[in-house]
């Protein structure tokens, strides 16, 4: 039994293609988003830069009105918004790009050295923003602008010396350098935030392929079983025995059909019944504990429904579990009517061999002396031809030596049946020869035939002129038994599924008696006054060298039905 595998790689290719574009989705926005986010940053510190810028240009603007503006003063201011929590550094950088002025001392002096890392330079409004690498591999961002106090008073410019002229003169820079610890640490958040949805993804899709072999192995494996269950029950079903399965109680767990007609029981009630109160009700007592608990090799029983007994063969087999413990019992149940029935027309036809073969010497040895025998009779019947009382002897010598004779011609007949010839014909044609030959018998009594025939009872192979010689036989056999206008019943049928001819002869005549039915077709058997007892055997003989079969079933004071089965070709 082969099954057709199911194509897995089908949804399997699906769904990494839906992951496969969820993934690039989703890199596809983290990077946007990342972007946006740079953007955002390059924004929001830039706007910061240039408000801390504005704030000191416009702090030394408002007190150089009021009084000259000191160096201490600015340094102070320097380290006063270098304190503030995201601003790393503030330079005042000279032309030179030395540090003039930072908000940490230490770098006055120094030179201002940085390198460019990610933006390309950003001009907003008059300022530059920039990305740079210090020392220390940390990025910070750098917003510069030429320093201009606004509305610093012209006295102011040669007051006091201590004031830097380059203050106002624009050629100083001003530079605040802020951190992006706080924004690259977003960033990575988010990158690992979209890994993770990555991952996630990834393992869904293989999650998903994993179920979807599973739940296909599944219905691979649970399509499997139903096939092969169901071909088990078509197996069982269609067996030529029955079978029943027991559980170790006794119940039956299955039952096919062969078995349900042998018990006469349904298929349907006779599941979860117990099997030996089954077999009570068909008059059928068997030992419930060999069964069980015992491996017969096969028992005979006869079991009796509606009047009607069979003969079965029961065989049983106990089963066990893969732990070797005893599961149930299987028991199979053989219908022996048709090899009682074989076997009788074995010894039926093993009798009328050894019948037959004495019939031939008997015939024999009696026909030559019976020739004599008449021969002497017309001799006497001739010369007393005169004398009344001689030759009436002499006559009843001829009439009983020809009975004799014809009884030896049916010995001979019946020892040495003809081979048939065979060729093409009807049963309609045969059946119809038949009744010619037994019009004036019929008529005498008034005889009512009733044909039937199938349609499709088909041409055959057999010999015509032997089967017209059983029918004749038959239909006399029926007058004999009938009254007047009694009904002569023919009935012919086509059997497909054994590709045979059946005819029934059915008559309404006294019937046979029971105990006479086994023995209708044995030689010299007769229920007749002055039968021979060989016209039924030298039938059977004729059907049986055909191939064929004759079976009789009667009941007294209903009549008599002779079926006859003859195989459509030899």
């Amino acid at each position: 039994m082969i099954l057709k595998k199911q194509p897995l790689y089908y949804p399997v290719l699906v769904l990494f293609a839906l992951v496969l574009v969820a993934l690039s989705s989703l890199a596809f926005y983290t990077v946007l988003n990342l972007h946006r986010e740079e953007q955002l940053m390059t924004e929001h510190l830039t706007s910061m830069g240039l408000l801390a810028i504005e704030s000191i240009e416009s702090s030394v603007a408002v007190s150089s009105k009021e009084r000259p503006w000191q160096k201490q003063q600015l340094q102070n201011l320097f380290e006063k918004f270098g304190q503030q929590e995201n601003i790393v550094y503030l330079h005042l950088v000279s032309p030179e790009g030395r540090i003039a002025m930072s908000s940490d001392d230490s770098l006055n002096g120094r030179q201002h050295v940085v390198q460019v890392m990610t933006f390309s330079d950003v001009r907003v409004d008059s300022a530059e923003a920039v990305m740079v690498l210090l020392g220390n591999q940390k990025n910070v961002f750098e917003v510069r602008k030429q320093f201009l106090p606004h509305d610093v008073p012209p006295s102011v410019q040669t007051k006091n010396t201590r004031v830097f002229p380059e203050l106002i003169s624009g050629e100083f820079i001003i530079i605040v350098g802020m951190t992006t610890a706080d924004f690259y640490a977003a960033l990575a958040e988010d990158t690992r935030r979209a890994i993770g949805s990555g991952l996630v993804l990834l393992l869904l899709a293989f999650s998903s392929a994993f179920f979807a072999f599973i739940i296909q192995k599944y219905y691979t494996t649970n399509k499997s079983l139903k096939t092969a269950e169901s071909f088990i029950r078509n197996v069982i079903e269609n067996m030529g025995h029955g079978l029943v399965a027991l559980d170790v109680s006794g119940k039956i767990v299955t039952i096919n059909r062969k078995a349900c007609r042998l018990l006469r029981e349904d298929e349907k009630t006779a599941v979860d019944r117990d099997f030996f109160e089954i077999m009570k009700n068909v008059d059928c007592t068997i030992d419930k504990t060999q069964i069980l608990q015992e491996n017969w090799t096969e028992k005979k029983v006869r079991c009796t429904t509606a009047g009607h007994t069979t003969p079965i063969s029961l065989t049983t087999r106990r089963i066990h579990d893969q732990e070797d413990c005893a599961a149930g019992t299987v028991i199979l149940m053989r219908d022996l009517q048709e090899i009682e029935a074989l076997e009788e027309r074995v010894k039926r036809s093993e009798r009328l061999a050894s019948l037959g073969q004495m019939a031939a010497v008997i015939a024999h040895e009696v026909r030559n002396p019976l020739g004599s025998i008449k021969g002497l009779a017309q001799y006497f019947a001739r010369k007393f031809e005169h004398e009344l009382d001689e030759k009436k002897y002499a006559e009843a010598i001829i009439n009983e030596t020809d009975r004799l004779n014809r009884v030896v011609v049916d010995l001979l007949d019946f020892a040495r049946p003809h081979e048939p010839t065979y060729r093409r014909c009807t049963m309609a044609g045969i059946v119809g020869h038949a009744l010619e030959l037994v019009r004036a018998d019929l008529e005498a009594k008034q005889i009512l035939i009733e044909q039937s025939r199938e349609e499709d009872v088909p041409v055959f192979e057999a010999d015509p002129d032997l089967l017209a010689q059983v029918l004749m036989n038959l239909f006399l056999n029926a007058v004999e038994a009938m009254n007047m206008r009694g009904t002569l019943s023919i009935r012919c049928r086509y059997l497909a599924e054994s590709e045979m001819v059946q005819t029934q002869v059915e008559d309404n005549g006294t019937g046979i008696p029971p105990a006479a039915i086994g023995k209708v077709f044995d030689p010299f058997f007769t229920l007749k006054k002055d039968g021979t007892g060989l016209g039924l055997a030298l039938v059977h003989r004729i059907i049986e060298n055909h191939s064929g079969s004759i079976e009789v079933t009667a009941a007294p004071g209903k009549g008599t039905i002779f079926t006859i089965k003859l195989p459509v070709k030899i």
